[in-house]
């Protein structure tokens, strides 16, 4: 009999400020895994999930377009990388199959993430939107960058 999986998830509470916009968006992430997943397909998943649930699917592969923190339960805002919260779910210990992780001891499962602009991509985006909308839905299966597109 092969070797069994157990599937396990996290719950992620993510926030973004927009530019140009006065609120936080906030979304609850769920990343369900593996237990034998490499760490860099976590990484990936993360990854398109951050961007998809924000409509960013532009920047998804590429990390200097933005920045994370862990925000505390103190309010301390705690810098991580996509590659080290990868890791860093990876390796907690198998537990109930959706659990709010305690982030690197932060007493928290709440992250901030912050998106940077390339303005030649807002510029493409504007020039061809009906290009860019075949795109990504030919890409991703579905979906537009509205509030981009509507700037």
């Amino acid at each position: 009999m092969p070797p069994r999986h157990t599937l396990r998830g996290w719950i992620l509470h993510f926030e973004e400020l927009a530019q140009g916009y006065v609120e936080y968006q906030t979304h609850e992430i769920i990343l369900e895994m593996d237990s034998n997943m490499p760490t860099d397909e976590v990484k990936n998943n993360l990854g398109f999930k951050i961007h998809k649930t924000f409509n960013r699917l532009i920047y998804w592969d590429n990390d200097r377009f933005w920045k994370m923190v862990i925000v505390g339960a103190d309010g301390e805002e705690h810098p991580i990388t996509l590659p080290e919260l990868a890791a860093y779910l990876r390796d907690l210990p198998l537990g109930p199959r959706l659990a709010r992780p305690n982030l690197l001891g932060y007493g928290t499962n709440k992250l901030r993430v912050e998106f940077e602009y390339d303005e030649s991509y807002e510029v493409l985006k504007l020039l061809v939107p009906g290009r860019w909308n075949n795109w990504l839905e030919e890409t991703f299966g579905g979906g537009t960058n509205e509030r981009a597109r509507d700037r």
